[in-house]
Order: C-alpha cells, then structure tokens, then sequence
C-alpha cells in the first residue's frame, strides 16, 4: 500500500491518474475497467478491504487522498448510498478541479450535492460486478448541468456500452421497480422458505429454480444496497402500498383479475425453459449463518 505522498503527477506520456473511492465489488470492477487507460488508484475506510487490493495488478491501494485530490483526473464514487453524500460533499470542500462521477443506485439523493461541483457526471451503470465487460451494458445518465456535454463525456468513456439519459426522479422511480421490487420479492421468499429449503430442493422445479435465479441475481453480493434502497428511495412507501394492494387482490379480491395480466410475460418462458435446460443458468442457494449466500454468473443491478 502507498501514500499520496508517493504519487507524483503524471508526466508526458504517461498515463493520467484515476481514483476510486470505494473497494467493493463495484469499485474494483471499475479499477479493472479503467486500468489499461489510467494509473488507477483506490481509497476505502475499510483496511482489511483496502489490504486485500495489494494483490490486484495495476491498480495502488491509497489510505487517504483529500490533500492530494488535486493530481487526479478523474474521481469515481464508488461508496455505498448511505455514505455518498458525505464522500461527494468532502471532494467538494477539497477543491477538486477534475471530473467527479458519481455511481449511486438512487439519484435524487446524491444529485443536489453534484449540481454544485462543477463537471460532476452522475450515472447509473445497470449491471452488476459480475459483468465480463462493458459491451452492450446499459448506463443511464441523470443529467446534472449540461446533458449533452456530460453524455459525449460518459459515451467518451465507456463507447461500447449503451448510453441514455433519463430525469432523476423517473430514475428513482422506475428503480423501485427493475431493482427494488425483485429485492423485495426475494426477501419476503427468504423468509417464506426459511427452514424448508433442504426438503423443496428435492422436488424442486422449473418455478423454483426461476425463484432461487430471481434470489440469486438481485441480492447476490448487494445485501447492503437493497437495504441502502429500500430505505432511501423516497418511492418505496409507494411500491410497499402497490405490493400489499396485490397481495390483497391475489388473496381476497379476484386472483382470475391479477392471473388476466400475466399474457405480456409468457413468452419469456420458452427462452428461459430453454436456457435452464441447457445448463446456461445455474445458481445455487446455500445457508450460510442465519443468512444465505448465491452463486451465480452475473448479477444485476
């Protein structure tokens, strides 16, 4: 591991400096992604997290960076939801005359601290750390100042990937239900199956092997995101009342009412049937504590 003192500015015909504040599995994909093109280094409070970086190559573990913010180019926020304000606020106060990206799941939160640093770009990179690559990955912008200008920048950095912008607040929103809900479901089925999961498993099926993929791809590795969105999404109560309201129909009202809507999602389920047959989807759902982990090949997020 270095200090910032160790890090001089890049020199003419060298590669630029890049940060990243934050080593969790989306931080290091980032540093993956970018250190072909930059000198890329890492912050993280945690040490045991930052200590674990010394083996990963081409990128330089650095246990603190606000006076020294100043000699990169780019700085990626990387942290959790619950801790990006703090971060954006504190690059703030430290002058940084570069390029601040911000990564947050949520954008209403984070985006009236990027407003007032200027050059902040804030986008939503919709895969997970799973991802092999960039291409044809979807990132959606929530423009901060000047939309144009910041989409030339992120298309700039990631080309092949497929680039949109979208209002923060519909962002938010249509996160409750690509991200949040899926989370939800998965939860209340952790819950449901807690202490029947090694008798299902012997039956199990085509429904329960789309449940424990359902599990798998959005709680993988994100435990605390979905409880970071959950509870700061300012549209959850809403999502909660359209879920209970569901739920409602389904037990009491007409399940012939909520049955009538499943037509647009049917045809999914060739492809699916197929590709579970094919062994191109495996996942696997283990105890682990009082909690329970998954394998799978690539998350969402």
């Amino acid at each position: 591991m270095i200090t910032m003192n160790e890090i001089s500015k890049p020199r003419t015909g060298k590669k630029r400096a890049l940060l990243i504040i934050g080593a969790g599995n989306m931080g290091k994909w980032f540093a993956n992604y970018f250190k072909d093109k930059y000198d890329v280094y890492i912050n993280d409070i945690d040490q045991k997290k930052l200590s674990s970086l010394n083996a990963m190559k081409g990128v330089q573990p650095v246990e603190s960076y606000e006076k020294n913010i100043q000699q990169f180019e780019i700085v990626i926020n990387a942290v959790s939801l619950s801790s990006a304000e703090r971060v954006l606020r504190g690059i703030k106060e430290n002058g940084f005359a570069g390029t601040v990206i911000d990564i947050s799941t949520l954008k209403i939160s984070v985006n009236g601290i990027l407003r007032s640093i200027e050059g902040a770009i804030s986008i939503h990179p919709f895969f997970g750390p799973g991802a092999n690559s960039i291409n044809g990955k979807t990132i959606a912008l929530t423009p901060l100042v000047d939309k144009d200008k910041e989409l030339k920048t992120v298309r700039k950095l990631f080309p092949k990937a497929k680039v949109f912008s979208m209002n923060e607040k519909v962002h938010d929103r249509l996160v409750c239900y690509s991200i949040e809900l899926p989370q939800l479901l998965s939860l209340i089925a952790i819950d449901v199956l807690s202490g029947d999961m090694a008798d299902i498993a012997n039956i199990e099926g085509t429904s329960y092997k789309a449940l424990k993929m359902l599990i798998a791809t959005s709680l993988y590795g994100s435990e605390r995101l979905a409880r970071d969105i959950i509870i700061s999404n300012v549209y959850t109560d809403q999502l909660l009342a359209k879920l209970a309201n569901a739920i409602a129909k389904v037990k009491v009202v007409s399940i012939e009412e909520v049955l009538e809507k499943t037509a647009s999602f049917r045809q999914d389920y060739g492809e699916f049937y197929s590709l579970l047959e094919e062994g191109q989807l495996k996942t696997g759902l283990k105890r682990h504590g009082e909690g329970y982990t998954t394998d799978t090949h690539e998350n969402k997020r």
